[in-house]
């Protein structure tokens, strides 16, 4: 237990990286320029002081910052899914959608079990979504063909 007269020792987060977080939690806001350099760095310190909003915003410049390519996903997939980055995560499943192809090629020469994970969830996000979308247009063209045929009737 710590005497509430001795300074705390804060050694896992860098002082200048700390000062913004409590600039932040005091109501300033941080530049987007320092925001977009450190992006990456910010998530990680958001992620430990459970700060969801500095996180979020952190997160847009992440996604900005960084371009999803076929040799970064699994990296960013990976951190998304380490840091609980929602957003990112849903557009590495469409990037991993739109590239398929390439992707499903790569499979044969990688034995990264993040990659399989990566894989396997995205398609399974977007075969989930597709089947909703399937259904959902199917009861509406059921409910147009019930209420033709009451109008007919």
């Amino acid at each position: 237990a710590y005497n509430s007269l001795e300074p705390i020792p804060i050694t896992d987060t860098a002082p200048d990286m700390f000062r913004r977080i409590l600039y932040y939690i005091y109501g300033g806001e941080i530049s987007i320029i320092w925001m977009y350099d450190h992006a990456e760095e910010m998530i990680d310190a958001a992620f430990q002081y459970d700060i969801g909003t500095l996180k979020i915003e952190a997160e847009t410049w992440y996604r900005i910052k960084v371009k999803l390519t076929i040799d970064n996903v699994v990296d960013c997939y990976q951190y998304a899914v380490s840091r609980q980055l929602k957003t990112q995560m849903k557009v590495i499943q469409a990037f991993v959608v739109e590239n398929e192809a390439a992707i499903l090629d790569m499979i044969p020469i990688t034995n990264n079990p993040g990659f399989h994970t990566m894989v396997v969830d995205s398609l399974t996000e977007s075969a989930e979504a597709t089947r909703s979308s399937a259904s959902r247009q199917l009861d509406e063209a059921s409910q147009r063909n019930a209420l033709s045929s009451t109008i007919d009737s």
